[in-house]
């Protein structure tokens, strides 16, 4: 289901909140982001979808509009969090996987009856391909 994908993205990505704090000044172009500052990005962009998904409950036309602004609010940090995630050695992914664990399972929950009930509508899914980074 592409909503199960969107959580994979969002999870194996690290994505983050755009509002938080940004990462570290860069020098220059080689400059490493603030790895704290990612992975709190990564846990709050969590807990934004979920919410989403909570407040939409089997409203298709509020998720498709919650999570259309989400990937609108976010895609920006959706990239930032993509390339840093690619540079991440497998222990801090997995560092990360951990400090996630409790969340991911959580977020799932709440997505089972929109994916249920929105699963094949149109607006939906448009929606979920904006947040793919």
């Amino acid at each position: 289901m592409r909503l199960i994908l969107i959580v994979l993205v969002l999870a194996a990505a690290c994505n983050g909140d755009s509002k938080t704090a940004p990462a570290a000044a860069k020098s220059d172009d080689t400059a490493k982001p603030d790895d704290t500052a990612m992975e709190n990005k990564s846990i709050a962009l969590i807990d934004q979808v979920a919410d989403i998904f909570t407040k939409s409950g089997k409203d298709c036309v509020q998720l498709a509009a919650g999570l259309e602004q989400f990937a609108v609010d976010n895609k920006q940090t959706f990239l930032d969090i993509k390339a840093w995630g690619a540079h991440q050695t497998a222990a801090q992914q997995a560092a990360l996987a951990a400090k996630t664990k409790d969340k991911i399972p959580a977020l799932m929950m709440k997505m089972a009856l929109a994916t249920q009930a929105c699963g094949s509508n149109p607006a939906v899914s448009a929606a979920l391909k904006k947040i793919r980074p």
